[in-house]
């Protein structure tokens, strides 16, 4: 959420300090919503992946899936998508058979990325959607001590954590299922100025979880492009690396926060000549006139 601020503090008010959000109303919707396609997606890939590590055939890196994987990941996707559209969630009938071929291939993609993934990290799944601070039986939550004597506590839920032989190389992934786009800055920044914040806080919770020895690196995958292995950044940040970086933005958004500054930033031009922080934001009508007078 401290993302939100970062991106523009004038939404974060609205959402997380009034509590305002649009109304949702699937019945209007022409197809699945990029909301529910995703959290359809981690659903399928969340279920699959426990499946098979509690039969305990995870292949190791260089092995690639086999087809009774494959299978198995299509029988679950299939199950998932009777149930989504049961709970009226997929929009008109012809678009959802549609949008189903398409989340079917971009599964079976979905593999061979993890295949090489896999192989040239030399690492293979341990956890997925591993908790912390959530509930007594997940791990610790992440805390960072601030000046003034401020202290930021973390809670959230890691995508997929995977370890190599040694246990000591672990790579951190958090699944994504839109447009690799708006990430495209992470390979100069890899926290974006301050708006994507997940990697290095889920690199500290299994660091904490696994030992400060560990070497935790991370990075976003774009799971549902299967034309080559998108990660972002391409090279997957190190937790030491940008550890004084992460410390100084949650110093300067806990600040904005306790200050009370919430001013509204629209961000640069971005599709269709529209700013770019307000295209998906619930709260554009009602942002102030001159929010882009500088």
């Amino acid at each position: 959420r401290l993302e939100r601020w970062a991106r523009c503090p004038f939404s974060y008010y609205l959402g997380n300090i009034l509590g305002i959000a649009a109304i949702d109303k699937p019945e209007e919707n022409l197809s699945i919503t990029p909301i529910e396609r995703g959290r359809l997606i981690h659903s399928i890939l969340e279920v699959f992946f426990n499946v098979i590590m509690n039969d305990s055939s995870m292949p190791k890196p260089g092995q690639d899936w086999s087809e009774e994987h494959v299978e198995l990941l299509m029988a679950l996707a299939e199950k998932a998508f009777d149930e989504a559209e049961a709970r009226g969630l997929t929009g008109r009938r012809l678009l959802w058979q549609i949008e189903k071929e398409d989340i079917g291939l971009s599964l079976r993609a979905f593999l061979d990325q993890d295949s090489r993934l896999r192989e040239k990290y030399g690492v293979t799944a341990r956890n997925v959607e591993a908790k912390f601070g959530v509930d007594t039986d997940s791990w610790q939550a992440v805390t960072v001590d601030l000046p003034g004597d401020i202290t930021v506590r973390f809670r959230g839920v890691i995508d997929r954590v995977d370890v190599d032989s040694s246990g000591k190389q672990v790579l951190v992934t958090d699944y994504k299922t839109g447009s690799a786009t708006p990430y495209r800055g992470l390979n100069k920044d890899p926290l974006d100025s301050g708006r994507r914040l997940q990697l290095p806080i889920y690199s500290l919770a299994v660091r904490q979880h696994l030992g400060d020895d560990v070497d935790v690196r991370a990075a976003y995958w774009f799971v549902t492009d299967g034309a080559r292995l998108p990660l972002r950044p391409s090279e997957p940040l190190q937790i030491d690396e940008v550890l004084d970086q992460f410390n100084t933005v949650i110093s300067a958004i806990s600040n904005g926060i306790g200050s009370g500054l919430f001013p509204a930033n629209p961000g640069p031009r971005g599709y269709q000549n529209k700013p770019e922080n307000c295209t998906y934001c619930d709260f554009d009508r009602l942002c102030p006139s001159r929010r882009e007078v500088v």
